[in-house]
């Protein structure tokens, strides 16, 4: 077996480990940024705290990804949200009481949500 054929064998072993493992690190996300290239989708992920009497968002981790791939998860993550919608009720729309600015999809600089 050459070098390239074990690594290929030892990634395939690692790529069926259990998710989520405990190596992966775990955030909660209540806010969001989207920037679109004509190559990638990028999503940044944050959590939106308070720090006194003024509110935040600390930015946890960066996810970039081609428009094809963002394609298939948003299909996928609107087949979970119906499934999760059937099972227990209707979700309110945040999108609804946001202002028309924060929702605009501008290419190339990030939108916020």
């Amino acid at each position: 077996m050459t070098d390239t054929e074990s690594k290929s064998e030892e990634w395939i072993e690692k790529a069926g480990e259990e998710w989520p493992n405990e190596e992966m690190p775990h955030l909660y996300a209540n806010s969001l940024r989207l920037m679109t290239t004509v190559w990638d989708i990028q999503i940044c992920f944050g959590q939106v705290l308070r720090k006194g009497g003024e509110y935040a968002t600390k930015w946890a981790v960066n996810v970039v990804q081609s428009p094809a791939h963002a394609k298939a998860l948003h299909r996928i993550l609107g087949a979970q949200i119906e499934a999760y919608e059937e099972r227990y009720g209707k979700l309110p729309d945040a999108l609804s009481s946001m202002t028309r600015e924060e929702t605009e999809v501008v290419p190339g600089p990030a939108s916020k949500v």
